[in-house]
Protein backbone atom coordinates (compact mmCIF):
# COMPACT_ATOMS: atom_id res chain seq x y z
CA UNK A 1 0.00 0.00 0.00
CA UNK A 2 2.50 2.43 0.65
CA UNK A 3 4.88 2.05 -2.13
CA UNK A 4 1.97 2.13 -4.47
CA UNK A 5 0.62 4.95 -3.14
CA UNK A 6 3.95 6.81 -4.40
CA UNK A 7 4.55 4.76 -7.38
CA UNK A 8 1.81 2.92 -8.85
CA UNK A 9 -1.31 5.47 -7.48
CA UNK A 10 -3.25 4.08 -10.24
CA UNK A 11 -3.66 0.24 -8.08
CA UNK A 12 -5.28 2.33 -5.52
CA UNK A 13 -9.28 2.41 -4.87
CA UNK A 14 -11.15 5.73 -5.25
CA UNK A 15 -12.44 7.34 -1.98
CA UNK A 16 -15.76 5.98 -1.12
CA UNK A 17 -18.87 8.67 -0.07
CA UNK A 18 -18.63 7.05 3.48
CA UNK A 19 -15.26 8.45 3.81
CA UNK A 20 -15.68 11.55 1.58
CA UNK A 21 -18.13 12.22 4.58
CA UNK A 22 -15.52 11.48 7.29
CA UNK A 23 -12.76 14.00 6.01
CA UNK A 24 -15.56 16.12 5.03
CA UNK A 25 -16.28 16.37 9.03
CA UNK A 26 -12.95 16.33 9.87
CA UNK A 27 -12.71 19.87 7.98
CA UNK A 28 -15.43 21.11 9.76
CA UNK A 29 -14.34 19.82 13.21
CA UNK A 30 -11.29 21.64 12.49
CA UNK A 31 -12.84 25.07 11.59
CA UNK A 32 -14.34 24.85 14.53
CA UNK A 33 -11.66 24.24 16.86
CA UNK A 34 -9.56 26.91 14.91
CA UNK A 35 -12.41 28.76 17.53
CA UNK A 36 -10.32 28.61 20.61
CA UNK A 37 -7.70 30.61 19.26
CA UNK A 38 -10.03 33.47 17.96
CA UNK A 39 -6.14 35.83 17.29
CA UNK A 40 -4.96 32.71 15.03
CA UNK A 41 -3.17 32.78 11.81
CA UNK A 42 -3.95 30.55 9.04
CA UNK A 43 -1.04 29.66 6.76
CA UNK A 44 -2.97 29.93 2.96
CA UNK A 45 -1.62 28.57 0.55
CA UNK A 46 -1.85 25.56 -1.73
CA UNK A 47 -1.64 22.43 0.04
CA UNK A 48 0.84 20.76 -2.40
CA UNK A 49 2.99 24.16 -2.49
CA UNK A 50 5.14 23.03 0.42
CA UNK A 51 7.78 25.52 -0.03
CA UNK A 52 5.39 28.67 0.50
CA UNK A 53 3.75 27.18 3.74
CA UNK A 54 7.38 26.48 5.14
CA UNK A 55 7.97 30.41 4.19
CA UNK A 56 5.14 31.75 5.10
CA UNK A 57 5.17 29.97 9.00
CA UNK A 58 8.75 31.50 9.48
CA UNK A 59 7.29 34.89 8.60
CA UNK A 60 4.05 34.56 11.08
CA UNK A 61 6.48 32.74 13.25
CA UNK A 62 7.82 36.17 15.27
CA UNK A 63 4.84 37.51 15.97
CA UNK A 64 4.40 34.71 18.80
CA UNK A 65 0.52 33.91 17.86
CA UNK A 66 -1.30 30.44 16.84
CA UNK A 67 -0.40 29.30 13.65
CA UNK A 68 -3.14 27.03 11.80
CA UNK A 69 -1.20 25.19 9.54
CA UNK A 70 2.21 25.74 11.02
CA UNK A 71 4.52 23.93 8.33
CA UNK A 72 7.91 23.06 8.82
CA UNK A 73 10.82 20.67 7.36
CA UNK A 74 14.11 18.93 8.88
CA UNK A 75 15.59 16.05 9.71
CA UNK A 76 14.70 14.85 5.86
CA UNK A 77 10.73 15.48 6.80
CA UNK A 78 7.79 18.04 6.02
CA UNK A 79 5.63 17.90 9.21
CA UNK A 80 2.10 20.56 9.04
CA UNK A 81 0.41 20.80 12.49
CA UNK A 82 -3.32 21.97 13.23
CA UNK A 83 -2.45 24.25 16.10
CA UNK A 84 0.73 25.39 16.75
CA UNK A 85 0.73 27.73 19.84
CA UNK A 86 2.89 30.10 21.83
CA UNK A 87 3.19 29.37 25.71
CA UNK A 88 5.84 31.41 27.92
CA UNK A 89 8.71 33.07 26.00
CA UNK A 90 9.70 31.02 23.72
CA UNK A 91 8.04 27.76 23.35
CA UNK A 92 4.72 26.70 21.72
CA UNK A 93 2.74 23.60 21.97
CA UNK A 94 1.99 21.28 19.07
CA UNK A 95 -2.30 20.89 18.84
CA UNK A 96 -3.69 17.83 16.69
CA UNK A 97 -7.41 18.41 16.33
CA UNK A 98 -9.53 15.00 15.95
CA UNK A 99 -13.25 14.57 15.19
CA UNK A 100 -13.52 11.51 17.79
CA UNK A 101 -14.87 11.63 21.11
CA UNK A 102 -11.70 10.39 22.87
CA UNK A 103 -8.15 9.82 22.56
CA UNK A 104 -6.77 7.10 20.93
CA UNK A 105 -3.16 5.23 20.82
CA UNK A 106 -3.56 5.34 16.79
CA UNK A 107 -3.44 9.51 17.17
CA UNK A 108 0.25 9.62 18.69
CA UNK A 109 2.28 8.68 15.62
CA UNK A 110 1.51 12.14 13.74
CA UNK A 111 1.70 14.20 17.10
CA UNK A 112 5.55 12.46 17.24
CA UNK A 113 6.66 13.05 13.75
CA UNK A 114 5.59 16.69 13.85
CA UNK A 115 7.28 17.04 17.59
CA UNK A 116 10.62 15.12 15.66
CA UNK A 117 10.46 17.34 12.44
CA UNK A 118 9.17 20.80 14.31
CA UNK A 119 12.31 20.00 17.02
CA UNK A 120 14.86 19.23 14.27
CA UNK A 121 13.90 23.01 13.36
CA UNK A 122 14.93 23.91 16.19
CA UNK A 123 11.46 24.80 17.17
CA UNK A 124 10.95 24.59 21.48
CA UNK A 125 8.41 22.33 22.09
CA UNK A 126 6.66 22.22 25.56
CA UNK A 127 3.36 19.55 25.24
CA UNK A 128 1.82 18.11 22.03
CA UNK A 129 -2.08 18.03 23.20
CA UNK A 130 -5.07 16.06 21.22
CA UNK A 131 -8.09 18.25 20.80
CA UNK A 132 -11.23 15.86 20.85
CA UNK A 133 -15.08 16.67 21.12
CA UNK A 134 -16.41 15.79 24.25
CA UNK A 135 -18.51 12.93 24.41
CA UNK A 136 -20.95 14.55 27.24
CA UNK A 137 -21.09 17.35 24.77
CA UNK A 138 -25.17 18.20 24.19
CA UNK A 139 -25.75 21.32 21.69
CA UNK A 140 -28.22 23.71 22.73
CA UNK A 141 -27.99 26.02 19.93
CA UNK A 142 -24.76 27.46 18.44
CA UNK A 143 -21.89 25.48 19.25
CA UNK A 144 -19.49 26.94 21.87
CA UNK A 145 -16.01 25.35 21.21
CA UNK A 146 -15.36 26.04 24.42
CA UNK A 147 -17.88 23.89 25.95
CA UNK A 148 -17.54 21.00 22.16
CA UNK A 149 -13.51 20.53 22.56
CA UNK A 150 -11.53 18.56 25.71
CA UNK A 151 -7.48 19.25 25.14
CA UNK A 152 -5.37 16.38 26.68
CA UNK A 153 -1.71 16.71 26.81
CA UNK A 154 -0.13 13.43 25.44
CA UNK A 155 3.40 14.61 25.51
CA UNK A 156 4.78 11.36 27.56
CA UNK A 157 3.25 8.47 25.05
CA UNK A 158 4.11 10.72 22.10
CA UNK A 159 7.51 10.94 23.53
CA UNK A 160 7.59 7.14 23.52
CA UNK A 161 6.76 6.82 19.71
CA UNK A 162 9.01 9.65 18.63
CA UNK A 163 12.50 7.19 20.05
CA UNK A 164 11.01 4.66 17.39
CA UNK A 165 11.03 7.25 14.95
CA UNK A 166 14.53 7.59 13.31
CA UNK A 167 14.52 3.83 12.10
CA UNK A 168 10.75 4.04 11.15
CA UNK A 169 10.97 6.49 8.95
CA UNK A 170 14.29 5.19 7.58
CA UNK A 171 12.46 1.97 7.19
CA UNK A 172 9.68 3.25 5.23
CA UNK A 173 11.58 5.53 2.54
CA UNK A 174 13.37 2.36 1.57
CA UNK A 175 10.26 0.68 0.66
CA UNK A 176 8.75 3.80 -1.58
CA UNK A 177 12.09 4.09 -3.15
CA UNK A 178 12.15 0.13 -4.54
CA UNK A 179 12.79 0.11 -8.15
CA UNK A 180 10.88 -2.49 -9.84
CA UNK A 181 11.38 -4.15 -12.98
CA UNK A 182 8.96 -7.13 -14.69
CA UNK A 183 5.85 -5.55 -12.42
CA UNK A 184 5.28 -4.97 -8.82
CA UNK A 185 7.34 -7.48 -6.44
CA UNK A 186 10.74 -7.55 -7.96
CA UNK A 187 13.28 -5.81 -6.48
CA UNK A 188 16.31 -4.29 -8.02
CA UNK A 189 17.23 -1.47 -5.98
CA UNK A 190 16.63 0.95 -3.22
CA UNK A 191 17.29 4.54 -3.21
CA UNK A 192 17.91 7.19 -0.27
CA UNK A 193 17.71 10.88 0.17
CA UNK A 194 14.03 11.43 0.48
CA UNK A 195 12.01 13.92 2.34
CA UNK A 196 8.74 13.27 4.46
CA UNK A 197 5.66 14.59 4.53
CA UNK A 198 3.74 14.34 7.92
CA UNK A 199 4.95 11.03 8.38
CA UNK A 200 5.79 9.63 5.11
CA UNK A 201 8.37 10.66 2.07
CA UNK A 202 6.74 12.69 -0.15
CA UNK A 203 7.55 12.29 -3.64
CA UNK A 204 7.49 16.21 -4.74
CA UNK A 205 10.32 16.02 -2.95
CA UNK A 206 12.02 12.77 -3.62
CA UNK A 207 13.04 13.29 -7.19
CA UNK A 208 13.55 10.91 -9.72
CA UNK A 209 12.64 8.15 -7.53
CA UNK A 210 9.22 8.17 -6.70
CA UNK A 211 7.85 10.27 -9.47
CA UNK A 212 4.17 9.63 -8.97
CA UNK A 213 2.17 12.31 -6.95
CA UNK A 214 0.55 11.60 -3.87
CA UNK A 215 -1.19 14.47 -1.43
CA UNK A 216 -2.79 12.46 1.06
CA UNK A 217 -1.56 12.46 4.67
CA UNK A 218 -0.73 9.37 6.50
CA UNK A 219 0.97 8.58 9.92
CA UNK A 220 3.88 6.00 10.89
CA UNK A 221 1.45 3.45 12.28
CA UNK A 222 0.82 2.17 8.75
CA UNK A 223 4.41 1.32 7.74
Amino acid sequence: MLWSAYNAKHLLPEIDSASQAIFDQGHEVGALAKKLFPNGIEIACDPDDFERAILLTKEEFPLRRPIFEATFSANGGYARADILNPVGQDEWDIIEVKSTTRSKDVHLPDLAFQKWVFTAAGIKIRRCILCHIKNEFVRQGEVDPKTFFKLRSVTAAVAKVSARLGDQVHEMEKTICLTFTRGIGHKTKSLGGGRFFSGIPHPHLLGDCCPAPFTGVSNLSTA
